[in-house]
C-alpha cells in the first residue's frame, strides 16, 4: 500500500498480491493506485486491459439477464396454471403445461450472457378426466383417447366436450357447430326421444339417423388448441377413424386439471419468480455501484 509506483503512467502493474477484493463486488479485481490519492481502481482501467474490464461487467450483466428471463419464464408458466384453474370446472377442458430450455446462447450484443431461461414448449395434457352423470339423452363421454369431430367453414376441428344439442333445423351440434357422421351432418329433425349407443349409433323415433364419427390422433402434440374446448388439425396430421369407440351417453368428460397440483405449482412458481426478483434487484444495485466507482475513476 506505501510502495511508490513503478510505472511511469502512475498505474501500478496488476499482480496477484497486491490486488484486492472492490468494496462490495466479490470476486471483481482492483488495485491500488498510489498517484490518484488511494482510489480503488478497476483491473480494467490499465493500460491494455480495457478488454478484461468488459468481461467482467458482462459476466455481472449476464446474471441479470438470467435471472430476468427466468422471471418472465416464470410469469408464462403461472399465466398457463391459472388458466388452468380457471377452467377446473369446464367440461372437456384440458390443462397445459410449459416446459423450459437453457439453450447456452448469448444475447446479441453481450459478452458472454449465457443460460437464458425459454420457453421451450407450451403443450396439452390430453389424458382423459373423470365422467360425471347427467342423464340427458344428448350428453356423452368418450371413453379411450378418442374426438368428436366437428365441421366448420376453417376445416377438421376436434373435442372431447359432449354436451350436444338440436339446433333450429334439427341438426346436432356443439355450441352451434354440427357433429360430423360417418356420413356427413346428422339431422335429427324433431324427434320424440334420441338415444346414441356405445358404438355412436344415433337412434330416434324414426329409425336410425346415423352414427358419429369417432377418430383417434396419431400424434395429438400437432393439434392446434383453440376456444371453447376445441382442436384444429393442421394439414398433415394422421387421423384415423375409430372402428370400436366407447361412448358414454348421459354423461359428461370433466376437466382434467387438478386443484391440488395446479396449487401446488402455482406456490412453487411464485417462489421461484420472487427469489430471481431479489437477484434482479442485487445485481441492479452491484452495478449501480460499479458504474459509480467507474466514473469517480475515470
Amino acid at each position: 500500500m506505501g510502495k511508490k509506483c513503478p510505472a511511469k503512467d502512475g498505474f501500478s502493474p496488476w499482480k496477484k498480491k497486491d490486488s484486492y477484493e472492490g468494496p462490495g463486488f466479490p470476486g471483481l479485481k482492483i488495485w491500488h493506485t498510489h498517484c490518484y490519492g488511494r482510489q480503488w481502481v478497476f483491473q480494467g482501467q490499465a493500460p491494455g486491459v480495457g478488454k478484461a474490464r468488459r468481461e467482467v461487467i458482462s459476466r455481472m450483466f449476464s446474471q441479470l439477464y438470467v435471472a430476468a428471463s427466468g422471471m418472465i419464464a416464470r410469469q408464462h408458466q403461472l399465466d398457463v396454471l391459472a388458466n388452468n384453474l380457471a377452467n377446473v370446472n369446464t367440461v372437456g377442458f384440458k390443462m397445459e403445461e410449459v416446459a423450459f430450455e437453457e439453450p447456452g446462447s448469448s444475447i446479441d450484443g453481450s459478452y458472454g450472457a449465457k443460460g437464458q431461461v425459454r420457453v421451450s414448449v407450451r403443450r396439452t395434457d390430453f389424458s382423459p378426466g373423470e365422467v360425471a352423470f347427467t342423464g340427458e339423452p344428448l350428453d356423452l363421454a368418450i371413453g379411450g383417447r378418442g374426438f368428436l369431430v366437428i365441421g366448420d367453414n376453417e376445416g377438421m376441428k376436434l373435442t372431447r366436450d359432449g354436451r350436444l344439442s338440436l339446433d333450429k333445423d334439427g341438426r346436432l351440434v356443439l355450441g352451434g357447430m354440427p357433429v360430423m357422421g360417418e356420413q356427413g351432418e346428422i339431422v335429427l329433425g324433431s324427434p320424440a326421444w334420441v338415444s346414441i349407443s356405445q358404438e355412436g349409433q344415433v337412434t330416434t323415433d324414426r329409425g336410425v339417423m346415423g352414427r358419429l364419427r369417432v377418430v383417434k390422433v396419431q400424434d395429438t402434440s400437432q393439434l392446434e388448441k383453440q376456444g371453447n374446448g376445441l382442436f384444429r388439425v393442421p394439414e398433415g396430421t394422421e387421423v384415423q377413424d375409430d372402428p370400436d369407440p366407447k361412448i358414454m351417453s348421459g354423461y359428461v368428460e370433466l376437466s382434467n386439471c387438478s386443484v391440488i397440483k395446479c396449487m401446488v405449482q402455482m406456490i412453487e412458481v411464485i417462489r421461484s419468480f420472487e427469489m430471481q426478483q431479489k437477484m434482479v434487484q442485487t445485481m441492479d444495485r452491484l452495478g449501480e455501484r460499479a458504474v459509480q466507482e467507474m466514473s469517480r475513476t475515470a
